[in-house]
């Protein structure tokens, strides 16, 4: 039996240790905490070797990674494709040599969600993304803003969000790309108002595991646009946006070739000075090829990679966009495969160390 005197002295120095302890992991996690007001930072990737595909949570919502970001797709239809998205996202993982950490997929309003695939892909490891647009695919017609806002649809935002909350951590875009709608679905203010009302809806259910993401094209954001102020207005809200994404792509119209920091660059500077504490992402992004310079399409991906992990060190997420795209009477090619020097870069920068990125664990 201990005499109290070396009782008192125990006592006394476990808790120094303790101290001690707690000093160093916050003086640890103080070091390696990115700035949240920084633009730019060293071009080195992360060093650190305690790294996961699939990351560590640390809260309901997907974790912001310390260093590097997700790696994600949509793996859309194309020649030679089959119509069995699971068969097609282990071919497009085949590609490239590695599994993607965000599985997107696209729906209108009034479908089935979660569905049976993204309970599938969350079985397997992957992030679910889903982006849905107040509209019926099939029919064309639009569902109000308005009345989303109002609750003429909250019997089905509940069911949506009591499915959701079984998935696990998700992400969830409302109706992207909202420059593009405003008055065919409503104005900017019935935009935020709808957008807010499904946040609330989702959180009151207890469907804390989804992150909200709103997604803007990178084109609004530039001078020529004319759209940077209604892109602005467009936003619902810190207090409900969990993630700032964007949607790059370079078109090569008319052979006006544009890099992707061209595409991005305006986007990032106003969403760094406006929301410095937000993480940011790719909803969409991709390239096309030039048909009178082979390899150019590669290269674009090369030099992509690079921007990213130096200049734009606060996008923690990037979702590919991989499809050959009908639209408007013209075909947008942005899969990966286009050529085999563009499938090459695309997986050089898909395996790279910054898609592998550092999540810190709290547990």
């Amino acid at each position: 039996m201990r005499s109290s005197r070396a009782w008192s002295v125990l006592v006394a120095l476990t808790a120094l240790v303790a101290i001690v302890a707690t000093a160093c992991d916050s003086s640890s996690d103080a070091a390696n905490r990115p700035d949240p007001t920084s633009t730019e930072a060293p071009s080195t990737e992360p060093s650190s070797t305690t790294t996961s595909t699939i990351p560590v949570w640390t809260k309901p919502t997907p974790a912001v990674p310390v260093t590097g970001a997700y790696f994600g797709t949509w793996r859309g239809p194309g020649p030679g494709r089959g119509d069995d998205p699971q068969a097609e996202i282990a071919v497009a993982e085949q590609q490239i040599g590695r599994k993607y950490a965000i599985d997107h997929r696209y729906y209108d309003w009034g479908s089935t969600l979660p569905s049976d695939y993204e309970r599938w892909t969350a079985s397997q490891g992957r992030i679910p993304m889903v982006s849905v647009c107040a509209c019926h695919f099939d029919s064309g017609e639009t569902v109000p803003w308005s009345a989303i806002a109002a609750g003429s649809e909250d019997g089905y935002i509940t069911g949506i969000a009591d499915g959701f909350k079984t998935l696990g951590p998700s992400f969830f875009v409302f109706d992207g790309e909202p420059e593009n709608k405003v008055r065919d679905h409503g104005s900017a203010d019935d935009y935020k108002a709808a957008f807010r009302h499904i946040h609330d809806i989702f959180r009151a259910r207890g469907a804390d595991n989804v992150a909200f993401m709103w997604a803007m094209t990178g084109y609004a954001f530039q001078a020529e646009s004319g759209q940077l102020a209604d892109a602005v207005s467009l936003y619902p809200g810190d207090d409900v946006t969990d993630w700032i994404a964007v949607d790059p792509y370079n078109f090569n119209h008319d052979g006006a070739w544009h890099s992707l920091s061209t595409e991005m660059g305006p986007w990032y500077r106003w969403a760094r000075a406006q929301h410095p504490d937000t993480p940011l992402a790719f909803a969409e992004w991709g390239s096309k090829e030039d048909p009178n310079t082979p390899g150019r399409k590669a290269a674009w991906f090369t030099e992509a990679l690079r921007d990213l992990r130096t200049k734009y060190r606060a996008v923690k997420a990037v979702v590919y966009f991989d499809e050959e795209k009908h639209e408007r009477g013209e075909v947008n090619d942005w899969r990966i495969d286009t050529s085999d020097t563009s499938l090459a870069a695309f997986g050089e920068l898909a395996r790279s160390k910054w898609f592998n990125p550092t999540v810190r664990s709290r547990n």
